[in-house]
């Protein structure tokens, strides 16, 4: 009887975690939520000019590495390439 109790709680348990994660965020999300882009974004770049300066490799290939900051960077590359204003040099006076 104590096998089954320890079994089902071990599999619940297994099940649950799962429900529990978070979702790396995508590209797409930061490209909406630009503010959360450009806070995650500098949170990487302090992490990686830690990194830097003390010299450890190990930390500094996690950042470049990280998918959060990597989702957040292309995100707010997007951003501004879909919300920058073009110049139309046709209407541009003499």
């Amino acid at each position: 009887m104590k096998k089954i109790i320890v079994a089902t709680t071990l599999m619940a348990t297994f099940l649950f975690s799962g429900c529990t994660e978070e979702k790396p965020k995508t590209v797409e999300y930061y490209k909406a939520h630009i503010d959360e882009a450009k806070e995650v974004l500098q949170q990487c770049e302090d992490d990686f000019m830690a990194a830097m300066n003390t010299k450890n490799t190990e930390a500094l290939k996690k950042v470049q590495e990280d998918k959060k900051c990597i989702a957040a960077k292309k995100g707010i590359k997007q951003y501004k390439k879909e919300h920058s204003k073009s110049v139309n040099w046709e209407n541009m006076p003499e």
